[in-house]
């Protein structure tokens, strides 16, 4: 009854021109909260997953999975224990005999520790051609701690036929792109490096991670010899379960006319890398390089023949060798034992932190640690041959552990000859490396630098400072004034 008579007043009501006023002003409140919601709706609506995470179709954005693949690098960038590739960062992999660049994709090899390092006419490592893919992405970055370089590519793929994605806008950009491609970003990572404990041997490990509703494939070639006259043969060779590829050749001839005679044991991979939906893929490749000692041309005839079979029996016996082993120990030793080479590196990495704590040193810490890995990469680590006699080892440690006066000049820390900022290829690396053993050799560190890699480490943080190794202390040679210049 109440309502009732409420409900008969009401018309009464609204003719008072203050209540049509608040009933405005109500009813304008009233859509400005909606519109203000679908907005936030909208809003939210962008901070959502990115699609390749969720399954929506047209989603695997190459970027957005190289991010997530690469994202725990920023952390190793920030300790200085990785360095991105780019211009002035070579993508040197190394062990004192072997010398690798994976961007161009050659080989030197230095047969001797006084003769220059030989380029056979040899593309060493794999290379890997994804079918079908529409669009891609990728990074690489040398890991120092670990001693090799890791290379990550994120691949779109398509339906077979569609062929490269076509640039455009609109949805005829995307036409190749299958319902659920938010599980098309294909993952492929490569690590390459020269075995550290085994001279002869560098590796190339690849893994595919293929969550899509479809088969991966990858083109393989390589590795083959260059573009120019053919210098190499190639037997396939078949002992037991294990088939490998022997390659024998020569150099091209040095300056001095001599030449090198090369051969190449490579683990022989399908022409075609297959991966099946859902599935993973890890496969290692293996290669064993053994050189001859310097050659005349004039002799080069009667000797060819004996001088390769020794190196074909050397290259057979290792690759042998190598594939009873699980990949996974070789990449643990050859993981480990750089640990044990590289982590001394830090002594100069504290120098750079604290020697100079009012100014910016001109050598950088990124510059440091890449200088030590790159010295360390160029030199040969006796020490950590499995093969070496405990008389041999003896020896060397001592040689360490001797008082030579080493470093008896100033202090390096300024020298950006020794410590550049920018390299721009494997040869200036190989030339770098020969100014330190140098530098090192005329400021009495002859046993140190004979020792290879842990004795020429130890010279040069000891060079960096102007320490000097004595009979009773490290003595510090520098001028202070000098560590405070700003240049």
């Amino acid at each position: 009854m109440w309502l009732q008579q409420r409900l008969k007043g009401l018309p009464g009501l609204l003719s008072s021109s203050w209540a049509r006023r608040l009933l405005f002003l109500l009813g304008l409140l009233l859509l400005l909260l909606w519109f203000a919601g679908s907005g936030a709706r909208r809003a939210a609506g962008g901070l959502h997953l990115p699609p390749w995470a969720r399954g929506e179709p047209g989603a695997a954005e190459p970027s957005a999975c190289l991010e997530a693949a690469t994202r725990a690098w920023r952390g190793l960038r920030e300790r200085g224990e990785a360095v991105p590739l780019g211009p002035g960062v070579p993508a040197l992999v190394a062990n004192g005999f072997l010398a690798l660049d994976a961007a161009a994709n050659r080989l030197w090899v230095t047969p001797g520790e006084r003769e220059p390092a030989v380029a056979p006419d040899f593309v060493p490592f794999v290379q890997l051609r994804p079918l079908n893919v529409l669009a891609e992405a990728g990074e690489a970055v040398l890991l120092l701690r670990e001693g090799l370089l890791r290379r990550v590519r994120c691949l779109q793929l398509g339906t077979p036929g569609s062929g490269p994605a076509v640039a455009g806008s609109g949805p005829a950009s995307a036409s190749g792109l299958a319902a659920g491609s938010a599980r098309d970003c294909v993952l492929l990572q490569e690590d390459f490096l020269a075995h550290r404990g085994r001279p002869h041997v560098y590796l190339q490990r690849i893994q595919l991670n293929n969550p899509t509703e479809r088969v991966a494939a990858l083109q393989t070639v390589g590795p083959t010899v260059g573009p120019g006259p053919k210098a190499f043969t190639s037997t396939l060779e078949k002992v037991g379960d294990h088939q490998f590829l022997l390659y024998s050749g020569r150099s091209t001839p040095l300056p001095t006319g001599l030449v090198h005679l090369v051969v190449v044991a490579a683990k022989k991979l399908v022409n075609r890398l297959q991966v099946a939906p859902k599935t993973q893929l890890d496969e290692t490749v293996l290669w064993v390089v053994h050189v001859s000692g310097p050659i005349h041309p004039q002799v080069l005839k009667s000797k060819a023949a004996k001088e390769l079979k020794a190196l074909q029996d050397l290259a057979r016996k290792e690759m042998l060798e190598l594939l009873e082993l699980p990949a996974s120990e070789l990449l643990q030793d050859h993981q480990h034992l750089w640990a044990q080479l590289f982590s001394p590196g830090e002594a100069c990495k504290g120098l750079v932190s604290t020697v100079h704590p009012r100014d910016a040193l001109p050598t950088s810490t990124r510059a440091v640690n890449l200088t030590l890995y790159y010295m360390l990469s160029c030199s040969p680590a006796p020490l950590l041959s499995p093969s070496l006699s405990h008389r041999e080892r003896d020896q060397m440690e001592s040689t360490l552990n001797y008082e030579d006066h080493c470093f008896s000049g100033h202090a390096t820390m300024h020298a950006e000859n020794l410590w550049p900022s920018r390299l721009s290829s494997v040869q200036q690396i190989l030339q770098l490396s020969d100014l330190w053993k140098l530098t090192l050799q005329k400021r009495s560190c002859k046993g140190l630098v004979k020792v290879g890699a842990p004795g020429i480490l130890q010279g040069m943080v000891l060079s960096f400072g102007g320490l000097q190794f004595t009979e009773n202390h490290l003595q510090f040679q520098a001028d202070p004034d000098v560590l405070h210049n700003s240049y």
